[in-house]
Parts: structure tokens; C-alpha cells; sequence
């Protein structure tokens, strides 16, 4: 029989942090305001991190705060898990779900009155729903917005209302007493609502005198209809590139926290920093960044201890985030600091209140816990259940001299003294519970045990309830400090530890057979920890996971694994892991390790066409690297080994085209190019005709010749359009936009720019949007519509902060330095410029110094201040001559400036 305790509160008042539970308040209050913040709290194991934090949310909630709680674990290896688990527990799942875009079916415009102004209802054989649900989801609209205003008010409406309709939900936007509604199948999302929000506005004041002439909404009805016909919502997503997707999964998420902070405050806390995966920090980045002005605090803890170079000797994942944060002045760190004896003194006084011989007590424990919160809990603990300390009817008392009581300074012995008071059943219980992770459910833990159902539960509420040693999380359970979970783990010896290992990845795979890939990283991290080579295949598919996330740090880790298991026998699976890290290192921008890779995946392969596409590969990381000359080589090597009618043929006959194109072999290019359009044309492969008609369009735009530039991109578009290529058409209108912009044609370039600018909205590509916008912005300048330029130069500032494009920002501030200078403010244009400047001067952007230092020295001449100029021309000529400027890339051509130079994206 289990002897039974007397119960110590653990959760305590708070002791000993007075001035940092101050500045939460502070902080606090400012996030009430509107002023977010983050705040990091570090310090070591047990020093109270988490439970400062519980003081705090415990006061938001009280203030009727949105509180969203995550943690991160030693052993999750899943992109994103911490968000995911957060944002599921406050029931704002569908903010990260990933799941495509939800697929509209009908869109409703009512009057305060109920009465329908416009509607657009999907008639396509997809959408599966006849003209009489149509009727009556109309009517359950009608009903609910005529109520809902007769209770509410007209002013007083604001708030997203959802009605659940069968398999379909319906969303309703009101806004000054007008309402829209959206039937929808599949996930809400964020946009969707934003974009709801857009058609609203206005929509009240034009509606104020209508009284059913339906010929004066007409072009609403257009509004209407766009949510159908755009493409955004259809149910798929719209491009299938993996950074777009991520960005767009981030901008969900903030734009959902945004809006949520719009009804009450947000406080948004992640546990144990240490350990989060790299796309969560990421991601807390984004958030940090752009809550600023919103009534949200973000709030994290970390063991320093913790952050500790990593496998491959790079930076703790979390130091390189927060050196990125800093720089940006985005957080404020609280150090938790060991209490000291006063602090002790109380922290005794207030978990057993009067107490014999207190003086002689707190020096013991104060001088073996070294004022550790949670080792000082630990140690009273430990006295109580060793009989030292017995509580009669006037307190706690010493049954013993403490000159002879023993107390461990180590806290390891501490919990192992604890797990030794515990059944054999029920320790063996927690090892194995300990090897599935910080975290565990009871199905796993039971294909491991073999227990019985019942027994197992029984078991594990016994040491939740008694021992205190787990908490119950619902559908699964969590180790009450992980310092529990280190001690059980490390007592097993490592051949014990790797079969335990190999049982949870069984376990896994049987549980999960027919959706394994939920729990592909899960497999792949035991099977691993087991040292079993089943685990490489899991390994390889969990880094294809990643990078379709454009997880790619995390992309590298599975790869790396995988190969350390293969060991030296060179296989496909070796190739396969060395082409995943080249991919990864290309995106991640560290070129040199990316072509390593592709050439070790070479040395292994034997087919010819498999060598011809790594060959390929290499000619494009040298490209994006700016070494035309040197991507010559391996693209004609890929030509010598892949098959006359290989589609393979074309990717490299593009990049042999772009390396003769970089050092001004136009003709040739062309006659590369040509090679690359017969090709496809011969094979059918329309999106490959496309490209290389784009690709000849660039080609003579660079030798100048225009015309065959346009027909060569016009025919691209038309291509592109037939076949919806969303991402190469907006490409495609970029470049033809500039063509026409050369050619002076600045009315078609404004129109093709809106056009590019509308596909890269709707994909939810921001850096192309700021792009677009930037080239507008070029535009309306030869137009001479100087304020329109400006607004265009604002609009893609706010996104280029919002993305954190440092590069990016300095251009819009030094472009829109270049407006005013021709608007004649002439201080205005200097301000922009040093600002520009400045962060050109912080990120080592030579070009960007050298165009700023030109454009200051023109203002100062144009103030007459001659000497300044001169002083700023020879400054900005000096790193001119010093530096050499990159050819652009093949997508976004560039347009030269004037005197004063306009930097154009």
C-alpha cells in the first residue's frame, strides 16, 4: 500500500520577484494599450521561469485575455509543433492547419434591413450544392443578420460570426450594419475574412440611399463574383512553392492573432525556447515583429545553460534568432537570478508555515539548494518523506538533529530518492515513458508495457495524483520537470534505452499504418535513437517533409542523420540524402556547401540522365551565385549525358542560355534559347515552351531589341495563361511591363504591372508584391505622378518591414528620397537617403552606399553646398570603382536610373 504524504503547495506566491514581476505588470499594461511586446525570461533549471509566467497570464486573464500557451520539447523534431499545439489547445487551429485555401461557393451582400443587395453563387459542376440549399442558407443569413442587428445595433457590429450548415460553414463580416456572407467548404481562413473586411468598406455609405434598384449595384455584384472567379479560393492552393506557402501559413497566423486582439488582449507564451524547432522561431519572429501595434505580449523562457553550439558546430538555433531580434530591438530579456537566504526564509515560512528550529533549517537548506526554487521544493520534500520533518498540531518540526540528517546536493540523487519510493511496476512505467518523450500518450506507452488498459490508467493517475510525478494533458500526459524525465532516461543503460527506442517506433508504425506521415519524424528520431537503419528511409522522408515546408533547417538535420547512419557504403540512399542538402544549401544561400553535395550525389550515381540533372543543378547555384562563366561547364556537361528527347534537356539548355547570356553572348544565348522552345514544343510540354519564350523575351531585351523581346513575352503570357502558371505569368507581365517602360510605352507598363501585381496578391507573395509595387512606383515617377509614386514607395516599405528585407527597405527609403528630391524637398530627400544609408551601411550593401552617397552629394549640390557634394560624389565613386555589380537575375529584369539613382526591384 502506497503510504501517503501530507501535500505541499508548489505553486506558491511568488517570492523573491518582486522588480521582474513589476516589469511583466509594466508590459502588461502596455499590451492593453496597444504597444506589444516580447519578452524573454531566461535562467536556469528550476530557478522559476514558468512560474513567474503563470503569475502573469493568471492577471491577463483575469483582465479577459486570450492566453495561448505552448511548449517546446527536447525530442519533437516536427516543424512548427509548439504553434501547433498552442494555437490547437485555444481552439485556433485553422490559423497554422496548413490545409489549402477554402473553397467559396457563394457570397451574399444584405442591408441592415435583411434584404439581399448582391450575391454570386458557384454554378460549376464542383460545387455540388442546387439552387434550393443555396435558397435556404440565404434565409438562415437573412434571419440571423436582422436579428443580430435588432440586438446589436448598427454601430455596434464588427465581430466574425460562423454558422455551421451540414458539411459547410457560413461566415459572416458585418460592418456599419451592411454584412456579407461567405458559404465556404474547407478551413477558415484569415485572408479570406481580410478580404472580406476590403469589400465591406465603404459599402454602408454607398448603401445609405438605395431603396432595391438593382441596377446601381451592379458593380458590386462584380465585388461579389470575385470570390469565385479570382482563383484565390477554390479550394487548392494557387502555386505549390514551398516558401510562398510558409509565408502565407505566417501571415495566417498573424493576421488571425491581429484580429483576435482587436476584441481583447493576447498573450502568447512558448515554454523552454531551448528546444524549438527552427520555423517556430522563425515564425515568433514574424509575429514579434509585426505586433507592435497590437495588443499582444509574447512572452518566452530558456535555459542558457541549454544553448550550446550545435552537431555541426553552427549556433544554437534559438542564439541566432534572438542575435536577429536584437538587431531589429524587438525584445526585452528578464534574468531570473538563485533567491537569496531572506528570500529562502520566507519561500520555508510560506510551504510549511510554523516551523521548530527555523533558523537552523533555512541555513541548511538555503546553503544545499544555493536559493534553486525548484531544488529547495525538492529538498523539503525529500525531508518529509525521509521522516526529518513531521507536522503536529502546533506545525512542522525536526524529528532529528540536522547535524546528522544527509541531504544529497545533488538534485539527480533527490529524484531518484523520489522514484525509488515508488512500485517496480510503476517505475518501469515511467522509463518507458521517459523514451517516448517530455511528453506521452497512454497508446504508446501500452504497446510498450503490454499493461492492461485499466491498469495502465490506474497506474498513471496514481503518480499523477500521489507521487506528482506526470500531469494529466487530456489525451496524453507531460513529466512535471524534465529533470524527471533526465534522471529515468539516463538511469537506463544505452542498450535498454535503444530497444525502447525501437518498441515506440513499432508502436508508432502500427498505431499510425494508414497515415504515416503524421508521424514520419516521430519514427524517424527513435528509430534513430535506436540505431537502426530502418530509420534512414524515415529519415529521407521526413527531410522531404521539411523542405516541401520550407522547413529547411530542420530538412538538413534528417538528411545529415541519414547519412551518418549509411556510414561509408555509398548507395541511392546516400544520393538521395546528398541531393536533399543540396537542395537545402541552395535555398538557405550557402552555395558552396549546396554544389559539395550535388557532386557527392554525382560520384555516386551511374545513369546518365540522373548525372545530366546534378549537372544542371550546379549550373544554377553557380548562376544565383553570380557565376555566370563558371555555370558554362556543368550545363554543357549535362548536355553531353542526357538523351536528345530527354525533357531534362531543356532545364539545361536554360541555364547554358543564362551563363552564355551573362557574359554577352546574345547570339548564342538565342540560339540556346531556341533549342530550349523546339524541344518542348516537340515533347508537348507547354509550362517548359513558356519558359524558354520567356527566357528569349530577356535575351533580347539585354541586346536591345525590343520588339522581338515583346512578341517572344506575349507569346510566354498566352502560354502561361492557357495553362495557368500563375507564378511565371506574374513574372512574365513584370518583364514585358519593363520592356514597354523602355520603350516608353508607360501606360502598357502600368498596365501589365497590375497585372503581376494582382497574381502576386492573390498568391500572397510578398516579396513580389513589394516588388510590383516598387516598379509601379517607377512608373507614376516618368508619368510625373509624383504622389502616387510615393504611395506605391509606402506601400512596399510597410511590406519589406514586415517581411524584415533590410536590403529591401533601404531601397524604398532611398527611392522614395529620390521623389521628394524631384518634388523638390529637398531636406526630405536627405533624411530618406541617410536613412537609407544607414541600414545599406549595416547590412555591407556596397552598391546600395555607393547609389546613397551619389544621391546625398546631389542634393547638397542642388542646396548649393558644393563642397559636401563633391565629398559625397568622390566617397560614392571610390566604392564604385572598388566593387563589381551582379547581372540580374532571369525574372525580374532590371531598369537603370538617372543621375540620381532609383533602385528598381
Amino acid at each position: 500500500m502506497t503510504k501517503v504524504m501530507p501535500e505541499i503547495d508548489s505553486r506558491l506566491e511568488l517570492i523573491g520577484r518582486g522588480e521582474e514581476m513589476g516589469r511583466l505588470k509594466e508590459l502588461w499594461q502596455d499590451s492593453k494599450d496597444g504597444k506589444g511586446s516580447t519578452v524573454f525570461i531566461s535562467g536556469e533549471a528550476g530557478i522559476g521561469k514558468t512560474r513567474l509566467v503563470e503569475e502573469i497570464l493568471d492577471i491577463a486573464e483575469k483582465d479577459g485575455a486570450k492566453t495561448i500557451r505552448g511548449v517546446c520539447l527536447s525530442d519533437n523534431l516536427q516543424p512548427l509543433m509548439p504553434f501547433k499545439e498552442a494555437l490547437r489547445e485555444a481552439d485556433l487551429y485553422h490559423l497554422i492547419s496548413e490545409d489549402p485555401p477554402p473553397k467559396v461557393l457563394a457570397a451574399y451582400l444584405i442591408n441592415d434591413d435583411g434584404i439581399l443587395v448582391s450575391k454570386a453563387e458557384r454554378k460549376d459542376k464542383d460545387a455540388d450544392i442546387d439552387s434550393d440549399i443555396f435558397s435556404s442558407m440565404l434565409k438562415v443569413v437573412q434571419d440571423f443578420v436582422k436579428d443580430s442587428l435588432s440586438m446589436m445595433g448598427r454601430d455596434e457590429t464588427g465581430e466574425l460570426n460562423t454558422i455551421g450548415y451540414g458539411d459547410y460553414n457560413i461566415l459572416i463580416q458585418s460592418i456599419e450594419g451592411i454584412s456579407l456572407a461567405t458559404v465556404v467548404e474547407g478551413s477558415k481562413s484569415e485572408f479570406l475574412i481580410d478580404d472580406m473586411k476590403e469589400k465591406l468598406e465603404g459599402k454602408a455609405e454607398d448603401l445609405e440611399d438605395w431603396e432595391g434598384d438593382m441596377s446601381k449595384v451592379e458593380e458590386i455584384g462584380s465585388e461579389m463574383q470575385w470570390f469565385l472567379d479570382s482563383g484565390k479560393y477554390d479550394g487548392e492552393f494557387l502555386v505549390d512553392d514551398p516558401k510562398i506557402k510558409q509565408e502565407n501559413l505566417f501571415d495566417n497566423v498573424l493576421l488571425g492573432l491581429q484580429r483576435l486582439s482587436t476584441d481583447h488582449p493576447v498573450v502568447l507564451f512558448l515554454d523552454d525556447l531551448q528546444w524549438a524547432d527552427p520555423t517556430s522561431l522563425k515564425l515568433l519572429h514574424y509575429i514579434s515583429r509585426n505586433t507592435r501595434d497590437n495588443k499582444v505580449l509574447i512572452l518566452g523562457t530558456y535555459r542558457p545553460e541549454d544553448i550550446v553550439e550545435r552537431y555541426d558546430r553552427e549556433a544554437h538555433h534559438l542564439k541566432k534568432a534572438m542575435q536577429k531580434m536584437n538587431r531589429e530591438g524587438l525584445y526585452e530579456e528578464i534574468e531570473l537570478e538563485r533567491l537569496d537566504k531572506s528570500d529562502v526564509e520566507e519561500f520555508i515560512e510560506k510551504t510549511l508555515g510554523e516551523i521548530e528550529r527555523e533558523k537552523e533549517i533555512v541555513k541548511k537548506l538555503y546553503r544545499e539548494s544555493e536559493g534553486n526554487p525548484f531544488f529547495l521544493l525538492e529538498f523539503i520534500q525529500d525531508l518529509i518523506e525521509e521522516g526529518h520533518l513531521a507536522k503536529g498540531d502546533d506545525g512542522w518540526k525536526a524529528e532529528d538533529s540536522l547535524k546528522d540528517i544527509h541531504i544529497t546536493s545533488r538534485v539527480y540523487d533527490l529524484v531518484v530518492r523520489r522514484l525509488d519510493r515508488l512500485m517496480e511496476e510503476q517505475r518501469e512505467l515511467l522509463e518507458c515513458a521517459s523514451v517516448i518523450g517530455e511528453k506521452f500518450e497512454s497508446e504508446i506507452l501500452g504497446k510498450m508495457t503490454g499493461l492492461k488498459r485499466v491498469k495502465l490508467l490506474k497506474n498513471l493517475n496514481e503518480l499523477e495524483k500521489t507521487h506528482k510525478l506526470i500531469e494529466s494533458l487530456g489525451d496524453e500526459y507531460r513529466f512535471d520537470h524534465s529533470k524527471i524525465r533526465e534522471v529515468l532516461y539516463n538511469g537506463l543503460n544505452e542498450e535498454l534505452q535503444r530497444e525502447y527506442h525501437r518498441i515506440v517506433a513499432e508502436g508508432y508504425e502500427e498505431r499510425d499504418e494508414d497515415e504515416i506521415d503524421k508521424v514520419v519524424e516521430d519514427i524517424a528520431y527513435h528509430l534513430f535513437q535506436a540505431e537502426d537503419e530502418r530509420a534512414i528511409d524515415y529519415l529521407l522522408d521526413a527531410g522531404d517533409k521539411a523542405q516541401d515546408k520550407y522547413a529547411n533547417e530542420e530538412a538538413e538535420w534528417f538528411y545529415k542523420h541519414a547519412l551518418s547512419l549509411v556510414g561509408e557504403k555509398e548507395t541511392n540512399t546516400s544520393k538521395k540524402a546528398y541531393e536533399g542538402l543540396g537542395d537545402v544549401y541552395k535555398r538557405l544561400g550557402k552555395y558552396d556547401d549546396s554544389i559539395e553535395n550535388y557532386q557527392n550525389a554525382m560520384g555516386i550515381v551511374e545513369d546518365d540522365k540522373e548525372k545530366g540533372s546534378l549537372h544542371g543543378k550546379i549550373a544554377g547555384v553557380l548562376r544565383e551565385k553570380g557565376g555566370y562563366e563558371e555555370s558554362l561547364k556543368p550545363a554543357e556537361e549535362g548536355l553531353s549525358l542526357v538523351g536528345e528527347d530527354d525533357i531534362e534537356r531543356c532545364n539545361l539548355f536554360e541555364q547554358k542560355g543564362w551563363a552564355l547570356m551573362g557574359r554577352g553572348d546574345y547570339d548564342k544565348a538565342i540560339t540556346v534559347f531556341k533549342k530550349e522552345k523546339d524541344l518542348a514544343e516537340s515533347l508537348d510540354r507547354k509550362e517548359k515552351r513558356a519558359q524558354a519564350l520567356h527566357d528569349l523575351g530577356a535575351v533580347h531585351w539585354y541586346e536591345g531589341d525590343y520588339d522581338k523581346a515583346e512578341e517572344n513575352l506575349q507569346n510566354a503570357i498566352e502560354t502561361r495563361e492557357n495553362i495557368e502558371n500563375l507564378e511565371g505569368l506574374s513574372n512574365s507581365y513584370n518583364n514585358i511591363a519593363i520592356i514597354y517602360q523602355d520603350k516608353g510605352e508607360l501606360d502598357r507598363s502600368l498596365k501589365y504591372h497590375e497585372r503581376s501585381l494582382d497574381i502576386r496578391r492573390d498568391m500572397g507573395d510578398k516579396h513580389g508584391i513589394a516588388a510590383s509595387l516598387n516598379n509601379l512606383a517607377v512608373i507614376y515617377r516618368r508619368k510625373g505622378e509624383m504622389d502616387r509614386a510615393l504611395k506605391c514607395h509606402e506601400q512596399s516599405l510597410d511590406i519589406k518591414k514586415e517581411i524584415g528585407n533590410k536590403n529591401g527597405i533601404a531601397t524604398s527609403l532611398g527611392n522614395m528620397g529620390v521623389i521628394y528630391h524631384d518634388k523638390g524637398e529637398l531636406d526630405e530627400a536627405l533624411e530618406y537617403h541617410e536613412r537609407s544609408l544607414d541600414i545599406e551601411k549595416e547590412i555591407g550593401d556596397k552598391d546600395g552606399i555607393s547609389a546613397s552617397l551619389n544621391n546625398i552629394g546631389t542634393i547638397y549640390e542642388n542646396k548649393g553646398k558644393l563642397d559636401r557634394a563633391l565629398e559625397y560624389y568622390e566617397r560614392s565613386l571610390d566604392i564604385k570603382r572598388r566593387s563589381v555589380t551582379k547581372t540580374a537575375s532571369q525574372n525580374h529584369l532590371p531598369t537603370l536610373g538617372s543621375s540620381t539613382d532609383i533602385k528598381v526591384s
